[in-house]
């Protein structure tokens, strides 16, 4: 995650157009959905890895009665949400309006390594995002594994629960702030790996998602955008229909 390469956009079916402003919602408050979303996701290689905005695209194309949801994604490897703001392309794919939400992942670590940057460079897209017409959504990622040089650092806690609640804490407040939604996915993953630590949410290196970490991700993402739990299928190949469950409930239960 350390490196990083030029922003850009990649749009999954979906025509920027403007869309009229709306009123702010309250912080945590999702205003019913529209029959078809459109969805710009800001983000970062743990967005891109197993690519998170297409796997809430297969879940909304098979929840029955759901919204329909197109997306865009404007993403670098190891860029935070201060790289985010500073850069072109960020803001100007946020400002062609046209979005309903805009989902804004910071990397995990950038809310204890860069506390002031973090909140100052949410409340700026958060913000831009609503003068666009679009509900901010921040997506609260998850800590890594147990072991991880990260938590040989100071700043980190030392261990996953005292990360996971520096992360937890920094993104509510965030989203508290600027009215964004708080998309919890570092709760669920919490949950999964509590009630069934044989599912592997990680990829090797141990930060960046599995196919099942990225499944977990999409159904709390999914949830807060629809207004509705992810359908039961499709779940990532090798992830049991059990096991899937399981991930649908933690993400469930961590939205409330």
């Amino acid at each position: 995650m350390r490196r990083r390469g030029r922003l850009a956009i990649a749009a999954a079916g979906l025509a920027l157009v403007a869309l009229g402003a709306c009123g702010p919602p309250r912080a945590g408050v999702a205003p019913p959905p529209p029959a078809r979303l459109r969805v710009l996701f800001l983000g970062n290689s743990l967005t891109v890895v197993n690519d998170l905005p297409g796997w809430v695209r297969r879940l909304a194309a098979a929840a029955p009665g759901g919204p329909a949801v197109e997306t865009a994604l404007v993403a670098a490897g190891g860029a935070t949400l201060s790289d985010h703001w500073r850069a072109r392309a960020p803001r100007e794919a946020i400002t062609r309006g046209g979005w309903t939400h805009v989902v804004i992942q910071a990397p995990s670590l950038e809310p204890l390594r860069d506390p002031e940057g973090f909140r100052a460079a949410a409340a700026h897209l958060a913000q831009a995002a609503r003068a666009a017409g679009a509900v901010p959504v921040l997506l609260a990622a998850w800590t890594p594994e147990p072991g991880h040089a990260a938590y040989a650092e100071a700043w980190s806690g030392g261990s996953p629960a005292a990360m996971l609640e520096q992360i937890r804490a920094a993104h509510a407040a965030a989203a508290r702030a600027s009215g964004a939604l708080l998309a919890p996915v570092g709760d669920a993953w919490a949950a999964v790996r509590a009630r069934q630590p044989a599912v592997r949410l990680t990829a090797a290196d141990g930060a960046h998602p599995s196919p099942a970490g990225t499944y977990a991700a999409a159904c709390v993402i999914y949830e807060r955008l629809a207004g509705r739990p992810a359908p039961a299928a499709p779940v990532p190949e090798g992830l049991s229909a059990a096991d899937a469950a399981m991930v649908r409930a933690a993400a469930s239960a961590a939205g409330r």
